[in-house]
């Protein structure tokens, strides 16, 4: 015989907005379970709450039922309301449609469902996904709650379920509304620093973010603006390092979002130091020191004035940390700069190098005993714009040092010792940079020269060293 049930039932919940929260609405005193209600994760914002009936029901006919919220907090979405989909994707639970309408003033969702034709439910069926809007950037404590108000089962069995009159509190839960997770988090190296990034967490007055190495402890928190969905980590990086990133987000008074499931890790590599262009023998010298963690070495080069940068030549990270330029080209001026490479990462060429001219080591055409003393020619540098000399004392100094400076190519040294030998060698200078040395030095025993007359005829004198 079949029998119409009329009962009012009542669900109120207060749900965590991030948590997955699932409530059964039971009658009193019966074993059957006739709702279930779960709560999704925040995404973007929103919270989906997905209600289903569950299975062991033989004749479900109609149901109507209550949604009320905190509209200050939750307001229904633009796709708020969906039926279940069937097997056959149609919008609809069991071959009826189920509708949904606002009931504004009441902050109330009302949804109904009737079917002539009472259908059996076997097992646990979605009936209807609900998703709300989070418009309190605040997040307090609130609560949403599922009515029941009415139920309809019929059946020819002793499965139906009887109620007192009135409506009963089936379950209350109430949790603390907690702030959304930041999303997508994500870290990408960059010249000298690595650059952290996130998707904003509705709500976020700020984000507290904690680095550590892979068998490191996670740090301190580096506290980010909510304006910010970024962070350069500059913080004593080290090269060769893998750094780990995780985020969570703080709301207004002060309640902290759980950690992103994912976390972001990144290999460091710092851009080559100390770098110098110098002057040396047959070409420019480039040095730096290693970077730990670099697959190899790109040197760049260009001309002064020039605006782009050329690749001059790579090398492994397993060879010596020097190159000669053998290309440069007397009297030209060029910059360079050196960057480090992992994988499809190279570090950034900076706007200026270290700037040289080229200057090749000066070429002596003679070092004589004339007597004024000891004198030295040698063949103009391109583009020098003066020469240092430099000269020891044989014998007495075991150093070369800076003993005069010269515009022109060629110097008298009047200040020897007859007797005594001197060891000269000869610099090219501009303002962007100096030669090398000639050679290792010339050497010459000071002699005075002698006149003799009438040696060679036509002659008007020869000197003898």
């Amino acid at each position: 015989m079949k029998r119409a049930i009329s009962f009012f039932l009542c669900l109120i919940m207060c749900f965590s907005v991030f948590s997955s929260t699932v409530v059964q609405v039971s009658a009193v005193g019966a074993a059957d379970k006739l709702f279930s209600v779960k709560s999704s994760a925040v995404k973007d914002g929103k919270i989906t709450y997905t209600v289903s009936i569950n299975g062991g029901i033989d004749g479900f006919g109609s149901a109507v039922l209550h949604i009320q919220y905190d509209s200050s907090v939750l307001v229904p979405a633009e796709e708020g309301f969906k039926p279940a989909y069937t097997s056959a994707g149609v919008k609809q639970f069991k071959g009826m449609y189920v509708n949904g309408v606002t009931v504004e003033d009441e902050n109330t969702y009302s949804v109904a469902y009737m079917n002539t034709t009472p259908e059996k439910v076997s097992a646990n069926t979605e009936f209807f996904n609900i998703t709300f809007d989070i418009i309190n950037e605040e997040r307090p404590t609130t609560s949403i709650s599922f009515f029941c108000k009415e139920f309809i089962c019929t059946s020819d069995s002793e499965q139906s379920i009887t109620v007192a009159d009135g409506l009963q509190t089936i379950a209350r839960i109430e949790e603390v509304i907690t702030i959304e997770s930041p999303k997508t988090i994500t870290a990408k190296l960059q010249t000298n620093k690595i650059i952290v990034e996130w998707k904003e967490a509705v709500g976020a007055v700020k984000y507290e973010l904690r680095r550590k190495t892979l068998d490191g402890a996670w740090g301190e928190p580096i506290i980010v603006s909510a304006d910010k969905l970024y962070y350069n980590d500059v913080l004593e990086l080290e090269s060769g390092k893998t750094y780990m990133y995780r985020i969570q987000a703080v709301n207004g008074d002060g309640t902290l979002s759980v950690y992103n499931s994912v976390t972001a890790s990144c290999r460091y590599i710092s851009k080559p130091t100390g770098i110098t262009a110098l002057n040396g023998v047959g070409g420019i010298d480039i040095s730096w020191n290693g970077t730990d963690g670099a697959d190899s070495y790109k040197i760049m080069r260009r001309e002064l004035g020039e605006e782009e940068w050329s690749l001059l030549t790579e090398r492994s990270s397993s060879l010596a940390t020097f190159y000669k330029d053998t290309t440069a080209e007397n009297g030209k001026t060029y910059e360079y700069d050196v960057n480090s490479t992992l994988g499809e990462f190279t570090t950034e060429t900076f706007d200026e190098g270290q700037i040289v001219t080229y200057l090749p080591s000066p070429s002596v055409s003679s070092v004589a005993n004339i007597s004024a003393g000891v004198e030295l020619k040698w063949e103009t540098v391109p583009n020098a714009s003066y020469y240092l000399i430099y000269r020891k004392a044989v014998g007495v100094e075991t150093e070369l040092s800076e003993y005069a400076t010269v515009v022109s190519n060629s110097f008298i040294d009047s200040e020897v010792e007859t007797g005594k030998a001197y060891t000269y060698s000869i610099k090219a200078v501009n303002d962007y940079g100096e030669s090398a040395f000639t050679k290792t030095g010339y050497t010459i025993t000071r002699v005075p020269a002698t006149v003799v007359t009438n040696v060679v005829p036509g002659a008007d004198r020869i000197t003898v060293f």
